[in-house]
């Protein structure tokens, strides 16, 4: 891994995701970048009164003080490590911005918080985090606003056990690396076990000789819905970490549903890293 870049608007939310992308780019050796984007429209909502230039030239060296400041604040964090790191600042709409950044520099990861919602679907739903995991091919790391930040050292990794993931598998694999974690891959199948128990038995063998990490465990839950069997899984082995791919739609659609999300309380605590296809 050589860069992560990692979204600041200077909430709390952003903050928390900056202790778990500055500790993730000391434990890999990743230059760590900062970013902030804003937007002044040239005329006010509402008024015939415009905007001037001189606005954003003010605005850009005061904002980018306080991304040094918090450059100096995360070294001191992390004393005696070193951490590589740069900060930028351009105006622009955010996710825009966030996803053009992340293809400039070539990132390997991308560590944003979610805007200070009351409800995983307000924070997944029409926000900068939705859209950048839409725009982005890039693996993103998303920090709930209630999460707290502790060591990664239980990794859940939800797998439909397909081939196609080998690459994500193996991403997944060396991130743990960096943590010394425990890698536990969970398969929640809705059919009946034993009619699936033989080829899914050979998918997680195939699946276990792909990886460069011996920190792993894999486990079969069945639960018709496969949500509720991730939510239970996560609980039990109190993980620190959920990792999913786009391509769980089901997961992803009941991810954001309200009345879910408001009974399975644990993804406002931990970090959730989206994985593309």
């Amino acid at each position: 891994m050589k860069n992560i870049l990692c979204p600041i608007d200077f909430s709390e939310a952003a903050t928390n995701a900056l202790l778990y992308a500055s500790d993730l780019a000391i434990k890999s050796g990743a230059c760590l970048h900062l970013f902030h984007t804003y937007y002044f429209p040239s005329i006010i909502p509402f008024t015939e009164l415009y905007l001037q230039p001189e606005i954003n030239h003010e605005y850009e060296p005061e904002v980018k003080a306080r991304l040094e400041h918090l450059i100096n604040w995360i070294n001191k964090v992390n004393a005696p490590a070193s951490l590589q790191a740069s900060c930028t600042v351009r105006c622009g709409l955010a996710a825009d911005g966030i996803a053009t950044m992340a293809n400039e520099i070539k990132a390997d990861l991308i560590v944003m918080g979610t805007e200070g919602a009351n409800t995983i679907a307000e924070e997944w739903m029409g926000t900068h985090t939705s859209s950048v995991i839409k725009q982005t091919r890039c693996p993103v790391l998303v920090v709930p606003a209630k999460a707290i930040y502790r060591e990664i050292k239980q990794m859940v990794y939800a797998t439909e056990l397909d081939e196609a993931e080998e690459k994500q598998v193996k991403f997944v694999a060396r991130l743990a690396g960096y943590f010394g974690a425990e890698l536990l891959f969970l398969h929640v199948e809705k059919e009946e076990m034993e009619a699936v128990q033989n080829n899914t038995l050979h998918n997680i063998r195939k699946l276990s000789r792909q990886l460069p990490y011996d920190h792993i465990s894999f486990f079969i839950n069945g639960n018709r819905d496969v949500q509720k069997g991730i939510d239970t899984f996560v609980l039990q082995k109190q993980a620190d970490l959920l990792v999913t791919v786009t391509h769980h739609r089901n997961f992803l659609q009941q991810l954001v549903d309200k009345s879910l999300s408001k009974k399975q309380v644990f993804h406002s605590r931990i970090p959730v890293l989206v994985l593309h296809k």
